[in-house]
């Protein structure tokens, strides 16, 4: 039998002089959450962030009729079931931008765990979904697609990936995927597409 003992790792405040603070997160110390437990029925947990200083601070709400509810201040929220579900949320997310993992890069090792634990892990705020941009983006150093040195390839004969996602996309997708303990999506998106697909796009 294993027994797991989790102690949570609180904010250090760090105050910049623009009216409110951060956490600080560095290769020794980096704050993170409690695991997220499934509540109790008519329990809600909140977590807020504040300009005032609070950041993931965690309470619990409770519902309840009318007459059982005595606060000053309260608030009347109306499920209505009948008319059926409109949409699903599958999850939440970010980018795998290129600006990221340049910048997560530059960091040492230690640190880079700690963002990714941050982003996926059950202590941190468990992302589930993760946009990967098709060649470049608004978030790189210079503008390129995946088959730029040659002229016309209609039939993406030389459609390959970059150094890019080599080095700043992949290694923190597979990252992101061992960390999880649930099952992360992906899903592509090209901001600009190169020259044969913009010929093709008039066809």
């Amino acid at each position: 039998m294993k027994i797991f003992v989790y102690c949570r790792q609180e904010c250090v405040h760090r105050d910049y002089g623009y009216g409110s603070t951060v956490c600080v997160c560095n290769a020794k110390h980096c704050d993170d959450l409690d695991p997220i437990e499934r509540t109790l029925k008519g329990v809600v947990t909140v977590f807020e962030t504040s300009k005032s200083g609070h950041r993931f601070d965690k309470t619990e709400l409770k519902f309840g009729s009318k007459s059982a509810i005595r606060a000053a201040k309260s608030q009347t929220i109306t499920v209505d079931k009948s008319k059926g579900v409109y949409q699903s949320i599958i999850g939440f997310g970010g980018a795998f931008t290129d600006a990221a993992g340049l910048n997560i890069k530059a960091l040492p090792e230690t640190l880079q765990n700690h963002i990714i634990n941050d982003y996926f892990s059950k202590s941190g705020i468990e992302y589930t979904l993760g946009r990967i941009p098709i060649g470049g983006s608004d978030f790189s150093t210079h503008a390129y697609t995946y088959d730029d040195k040659f002229k016309d390839d209609f039939e993406f004969k030389h459609w390959n990936l970059t150094a890019e996602d080599i080095n700043y996309k992949l290694p923190y997708l597979k990252s992101a995927l061992k960390t999880s303990l649930n099952k992360v999506r992906f899903f592509p998106s090209c901001t600009s597409g190169g020259r044969t697909e913009f010929l093709l796009s008039l066809y």
